[in-house]
């Protein structure tokens, strides 16, 4: 991700998303910006958020919550690859039966009966 690149932050389970930018990164702590607001989202210290970039979808933790932004403690990275590739094979479109790819079908015992 690049400095003052577009997030999508939401707290978990089910919060309302904000739009806002990175502010950078410091070791595993995220920086997020919500300037050009007229006031900041209200993030509670020690909230688990998810964020989402172009790239990846972020989980973690508020550190600090400040009236211009957050401080998120990142504590795992889904890139948008290996997210796609898991919707593809097992989501509710993917090959086979009930979201089931065709694969473990064939090579799973407890199926072959």
């Amino acid at each position: 991700m690049s400095a003052n690149a577009f997030l999508k932050v939401r707290a978990l389970a089910g919060g309302e998303v904000y739009e806002g930018t990175e502010a950078g990164w410091n070791e595993q702590l995220l920086g997020i910006n919500f300037a050009g607001r007229a006031s900041a989202p209200l993030f509670s210290i020690a909230a688990p958020v998810e964020i989402h970039s172009e790239s990846a979808v972020y989980l973690g933790v508020v550190q600090e919550a400040t009236a211009v932004g957050i401080t998120v403690s990142v504590e795992h990275k889904l890139d948008r690859a290996s997210i796609e590739y898991i919707e593809r094979t097992w989501g509710p479109n993917a090959p086979g039966r009930d979201g089931e790819p065709e694969t473990a079908r064939r090579t799973n015992p407890i199926n072959s009966r």
